[in-house]
C-alpha cells in the first residue's frame, strides 16, 4: 500500500499488488471487495505515508485477522521487505496449546518438505521457554490423510526422515 515513488519501486519490485490511497477509499465504501482482497494475502506492507489512511479504511478488518501492515520507512530497499515476507509464514496460536502450519504442497519433494518441516520445528523451539522440552508430541499431516503420528522421535531431535 504505497503512493508516489514508493509505489513506483513497489511496482518495480514486482509487488504482489500495489494500490493507493483511491483504492483504499473504494475498499472503505465496499466492505465485501475488502474482504475479498484482504483473505487474498496474507502479509501487508504499507508506505509510512499511507499507514493513517490504512487504519482508517480497513484497520478494523486487519486487526482481528494479525494482518495488518508492516510499515516501510522512506528510504528503505523495498526489494529487501518483499524477499523477507515471500519466504516466510506466520504460525499463530491463539487458546490452544497445538500450532498447525503448512510446510509444503503436492509437487514438492520429500526431502523438500522435510528441511520445511525441520525449519518450522526449529523456528518454533527456538521461541520456546524451555526448547525442545517443552514440545510432546509432533504430528505429520496431508490435507485429506490421517496424521502420522512422531511421539518417539521427538526425543531423538526430529529424525522421521
Amino acid at each position: 500500500m504505497a503512493t508516489g515513488d514508493m509505489g513506483t519501486k513497489a511496482k518495480a519490485a514486482k509487488a504482489d499488488s500495489v494500490i493507493g490511497t483511491e483504492e483504499l477509499d473504494k475498499f472503505a465504501a465496499n466492505k465485501r471487495e475488502s474482504r475479498k482482497f484482504i483473505n487474498k494475502y496474507d502479509f501487508f506492507l504499507a508506505d509510512t505515508q499511507v499507514m493513517p489512511v490504512v487504519g482508517k479504511t480497513l484497520g478494523q478488518l486487519l486487526g482481528p485477522r494479525g494482518k495488518m501492515p508492516t510499515p516501510v520507512p522512506f528510504n528503505a530497499d523495498i526489494v529487501a521487505f518483499l524477499a523477507r515476507f515471500r519466504t516466510s509464514i506466520k504460525v499463530r496460536s491463539r487458546a490452544s496449546l497445538s500450532v498447525s502450519c503448512k510446510i509444503g504442497d503436492v509437487t514438492m519433494e520429500d526431502s523438500d518438505l522435510a528441511i520445511n518441516a525441520h525449519t518450522v520445528l526449529a523456528a518454533i523451539e527456538k521461541k520456546l521457554p524451555n526448547g525442545e522440552k517443552n514440545i510432546r508430541k509432533i504430528m505429520i499431516k496431508t490435507t485429506m490423510g490421517k496424521p502420522v503420528k512422531q511421539v518417539q522421535e521427538v526425543k531423538k531431535k526430529y529424525a522421521w526422515e
